[in-house]
C-alpha cells in the first residue's frame, strides 16, 4: 500500500514543471487557443503551466520564476509579519516604501522600485521557519547573462 501511495505522489509531481513556492495561480488569466496564458503582463507557455485539484476545484498555476527574476516576501505587498500574522501596514513595508537596493558584493549600485517590473514578488513563506533579520543583507546584481 505504501508503494502505491508513493507512486501516485511521484506521478502527480512529475508533470509539475516547478514548485508551488515558485509559481503563481493564473486560473483567472486569459487563456489563448494555443494553450498560452496571459496574466499580469507575463506570458506562460504550456511548458510553464500545470493544474492542481485544490479541494475539488481545478486551478491553473504558472512557473513565474522560470520566466522572471523573483524575490520571496512572506506577506503581500503592503503587509508585514506582525505577531506571526500578515497584517496590513503599508507604512511599515520596507519594500513598498523604499524598493530594493541592488548591490554588487557589498557596494551599492542602484535602487529598484517594486513598480519597475524588473522582478516579480512571490508571496508566502519560503520555508517553515522565518526569522527577523538582524544583520544587513544585499540583493545581488544578476550576472548570469540571461540564463535561467
Amino acid at each position: 500500500m505504501f508503494w502505491i501511495l508513493l507512486l501516485l505522489a511521484a506521478s502527480v509531481y512529475a508533470d509539475q514543471p516547478c514548485t508551488d513556492k515558485t509559481s503563481v495561480e493564473v486560473t483567472n488569466g486569459t487563456f489563448l487557443h494555443d494553450g498560452t496564458v496571459l496574466m499580469d503582463g507575463v506570458t506562460y507557455t504550456k511548458k510553464n503551466l500545470y493544474t492542481k485539484n485544490d479541494n475539488g476545484t481545478v486551478r491553473t498555476y504558472g512557473c513565474l520564476c522560470k520566466l522572471r527574476d523573483c524575490f520571496s516576501k512572506c506577506c503581500p505587498l503592503g503587509s508585514v509579519l506582525y505577531n506571526k500574522v500578515c497584517t496590513e501596514m503599508p507604512n511599515s513595508d520596507m519594500i513598498l516604501q523604499y524598493g530594493f537596493n541592488v548591490s554588487f558584493l557589498s557596494t551599492f549600485k542602484y535602487n529598484v522600485g517594486v513598480e519597475s517590473g524588473s522582478f516579480s514578488l512571490i508571496y508566502g513563506r519560503p520555508c517553515d521557519q522565518v526569522y527577523i533579520e538582524d544583520t544587513p543583507w544585499y540583493l545581488q546584481k544578476n550576472t548570469r547573462n540571461g540564463n535561467r
